[in-house]
């Protein structure tokens, strides 16, 4: 699911204008027990206009859920959900933390 979401991505076709030019890398796919729902995890190049790059998914959420009906043979084609992942955010705070410097606090304490 994940590679099939990239490569859709990745050839950059989609109407919206929010998703014109942006590279977005799709780290995760999370699918639910019964296959009906995924959330893919994103992030644009560079975390850039990351907030415009998901209401831009989320518009096109339907025209994805069709493009990947047709490149993954499941029985039901997954509604769509998108989510920012935070991981390297995470990671870069963790990494400063273990250098001995102080990382910067997330929102969320």
């Amino acid at each position: 699911m994940r590679h099939a979401l990239a490569e859709i991505l990745l050839r950059h076709d989609l109407g919206d204008v929010g998703l014109r030019g942006a590279s977005i890398t799709v780290t995760e796919v999370r699918m639910s027990a019964d296959l009906r729902r995924a959330t893919a995890c994103v992030l644009p190049l560079g975390g850039a206009g990351a907030p415009e790059v998901l209401a831009a998914l989320e518009r096109e959420a339907t025209e994805l859920r069709m493009r990947l009906g047709r490149l993954v043979p499941l029985r039901y084609s997954p509604t769509l959900e998108f989510a920012l992942d935070q991981r390297f955010d995470q990671a870069e705070r963790i990494e400063t933390l273990l250098r001995g410097g102080r990382a910067p606090r997330s929102d969320d304490g």
